[in-house]
C-alpha cells in the first residue's frame, strides 16, 4: 500500500471552440470520461474503507480497524520492527484461518480499549497464531482476549496459539527471541478451555490479567515439539538440565550438567508469568505439560489453582515449576473444586515465600498426586514400584543411567534421579500452621486394581521437603529484563504508543 494516497481534484473539462462540431464531440467525450474516472475513484475510496486498504500508515505505525482481514493485511505489509495499532473497539472474530504473526512486530492498543472475542467452535483453528522468529521479539500490549465460542476444550480452537523458533538442544543457541505480553487480559469466560495454547518455553507475561468463570484459566503449555529434539534421543528435552532460577541445579546431583546455551539466551529457558492477576481458575491455571518449564512470581492469585500434568495425563509431563513471592487470596469462600493453590502431578517444583490464605476448597495448599499408580492411561500406566515414571520429586541428571518407571517406560530414556519438591518460607492462614498445608491425594478410583496409593510413592523428606529452601537456588532476575523493551534492566511494561494523529487523504 502506498504511504501517501493522493486523490487528484478534477476540474470541469476545458471549454473548447464550440463552433466546430467535431470539437464539441471531443469535449463531451472528455467530460464523460472525466466524470466516470471521478466516480470510479470515489467508489474505490469507499471500498478501500472496507477491505485490506483500511489500515493506515504513519511512519512505522500501521493502524488497523480491528477486523481479522485488516489486521492480517497490516501485518503482511509492515516490515519487521513496526507497530500494529488497534483502534478502540470490541471485535468478534470468527476467522477459521488464524491471523498469523511470524516476524518481529508490536501489536498494541491503549490498555482497556480493545477486546477481541473468539467466536470459534471446536476444530476451527486458532483465532491468532504468534510465532517469534530470528528477526526480533513479538510484543503484544494492551489487548484483551475473550473466549465466546464454545469450543469444547479443543486445543486448536482457543484464542491464541503461541510459539517460538527455538529448535535445538544442549549447546545449541536456538534463537534469542520470544513472544512478550504486557497489559493484556486473557478471559476464558464460561467456556471450558484455556485462552491460549503454547508450544514453547521462554514466553513472558507481565502485568496481565488471567481469569475464568470457575474453570480452566490462562495458558496451556503443550510443548510436544520438545519430545523429539534432534540428537537428544529418547526422552526429548525432559532429559536436559534443570533451568530453575539463575542456573542449573547446584545440589551436586547434576554436577557436570550445564544449561549454558540451551534453548536460547539466559531468561528464555523458562516461561515467566509475573506481576499479574490470576482468578477463578479452580480447575487448573497455567497447565504445565510436555517438557514445560514455568515460573509464576509476584502475582495475585484469587481462588485459583496453579496446575501441572504428569506423564499420567500427558505424553511427557511438566519438567519443573517455580511458584514464589505471590499473594494467594480466598475471596469467594466456597468450595469450588480447586485442589489447592498449587497442584502437581509430577516432576520437580518449588513453592516459596508466598502469602497464602486457606484455599476456597479447604484442601491442601500444596497438593501432589501420582495418578500413574491408579490410572490406566499414559505411557507408564499402572506403575507398581517406586519410583514411578516422572513422578513428583523425580528429575534428570547426565550422571545417572537409571531408566524411568517400574515397570520401565523405554521412551523416557535414562537419567532418572531424585530431585525433591521444596516448600518453604510461605506465610498466612494456609501456610505452615495450616493442617492441610502440604498433602498427597489419590486419583478418585483405582483403575489398575493394585490397591496402591499415592502416599506409597510420594513421601516427605524423600520426594518433597518442607521448611528447607532448595539448595543453591537463586531466583532469576526480577523484573524480567526483556519486559521493558530492551535487553537489560528495567521492569515496567513496554509503553503504549499514541494513536497516529497526522493521517490524512491529500
Amino acid at each position: 500500500m502506498s504511504r501517501n494516497i493522493r486523490v487528484w481534484r478534477f476540474g470541469q473539462a476545458p471549454r473548447l471552440c464550440q463552433g466546430t462540431p467535431g470539437r464539441n464531440i471531443k469535449v463531451r467525450t472528455l467530460a464523460a470520461k472525466t466524470t466516470a474516472t471521478i466516480a470510479l475513484l470515489a467508489l474505490g475510496l469507499v471500498f478501500s474503507g472496507q477491505s485490506a486498504w483500511s489500515y493506515s500508515v504513519s511512519g512505522n505505525t500501521y493502524t488497523t480497524n480491528g477486523s481479522p482481514s485488516d489486521v492480517q493485511a497490516a501485518v503482511n505489509a509492515a516490515p519487521s520492527g513496526s507497530t500494529i495499532f488497534f483502534t478502540a473497539g470490541t471485535y468478534s472474530w470468527s476467522n477459521t484461518t488464524p491471523v498469523v504473526v511470524n516476524k518481529s512486530l508490536t501489536l498494541t492498543a491503549t490498555p482497556g480499549s480493545v477486546q477481541i472475542q473468539n467466536m470459534l467452535g471446536p476444530g476451527s483453528g486458532f483465532m491468532m497464531s504468534l510465532t517469534s522468529g530470528k528477526d526480533g521479539h513479538i510484543r503484544v500490549n494492551g489487548l484483551n482476549f475473550l473466549q465466546i465460542g464454545n469450543n469444547s476444550g479443543s486445543a486448536s480452537s482457543a484464542c491464541l496459539g503461541i510459539d517460538r523458533t527455538d529448535m535445538g538442544g544442549p549447546g545449541s543457541p536456538g534463537t534469542q527471541y520470544t513472544v512478550i505480553f504486557t497489559n493484556c487480559t486473557f478471559d476464558s469466560g464460561g467456556v471450558w478451555n484455556y485462552v491460549g495454547f503454547a508450544g514453547a518455553n521462554g514466553l513472558i507475561f507481565s502485568h496481565c490479567v488471567f481469569k475464568a468463570n470457575n474453570g480452566l484459566c490462562g495458558i496451556s503449555f503443550t510443548c510436544t515439539k520438545y519430545m523429539n529434539y534432534p540428537g537428544l534421543g529418547t526422552g526429548g528435552t525432559w532429559n536436559t538440565p534443570d533451568t530453575m532460577g539463575l542456573g542449573p541445579d547446584s545440589t551436586g546431583l547434576n554436577v557436570g550438567d550445564t544449561a549454558a546455551g540451551w534453548c536460547g539466551v539466559a531468561g528464555l529457558n523458562c516461561t515467566y508469568i509475573e506481576d499479574s492477576t490470576i482468578s477463578n481458575g479452580t480447575s487448573g491455571t497455567f497447565n504445565g505439560d510436555d517438557c514445560s518449564r514455568i515460573v509464576v512470581r509476584h502475582c495475585t492469585c484469587i481462588d485459583t489453582q496453579l496446575f501441572s500434568h504428569g506423564q499420567d495425563t500427558g505424553p511427557a509431563g511438566n519438567r519443573h515449576y517455580e511458584i514464589y513471592n505471590n499473594t494467594m487470596t480466598n475471596v469467594n469462600g466456597s468450595a469450588l473444586g480447586a485442589q489447592g493453590w498449587c497442584s502437581f502431578r509430577g516432576a520437580v517444583a518449588l513453592v516459596a515465600n508466598n502469602a497464602m490464605d486457606v484455599s476456597n476448597s479447604g484442601k491442601s495448599s500444596v497438593n501432589m498426586q501420582c495418578q500413574q499408580v491408579a490410572r490406566n492411561a499414559g505411557p507408564g500406566a499402572c506403575q507398581t514400584g517406586y519410583p514411578a515414571n516422572r513422578q513428583c520429586g523425580i528429575g534428570w541428571s547426565a550422571r545417572s543411567s537409571a531408566p524411568y518407571g517400574n515397570p520401565v517406560v523405554p521412551s523416557d530414556g535414562i537419567g532418572q534421579v531424585s530431585d525433591p519438591i521444596y516448600v518453604w518460607g510461605n506465610t498466612g492462614a494456609g501456610g505452615p500452621g495450616y493442617a492441610n498445608y502440604v498433602g498427597v491425594s489419590n486419583f478418585y478410583q483405582d483403575e489398575c486394581g493394585n490397591g496402591l496409593l499415592a502416599s506409597n510413592f510420594i513421601q516427605q523428606n524423600r520426594d518433597y521437603i518442607v521448611g528447607t529452601s532448595r539448595p543453591g537456588w537463586v531466583p532469576y532476575t526480577y523484573p524480567h529484563p526483556l519486559v521493558s523493551g530492551g535487553g537489560s534492566g528495567g521492569g515496567t511494561p513496554a509503553p503504549t504508543p499514541a494513536a497516529p494523529q497526522n493521517l490524512r487523504v491529500q
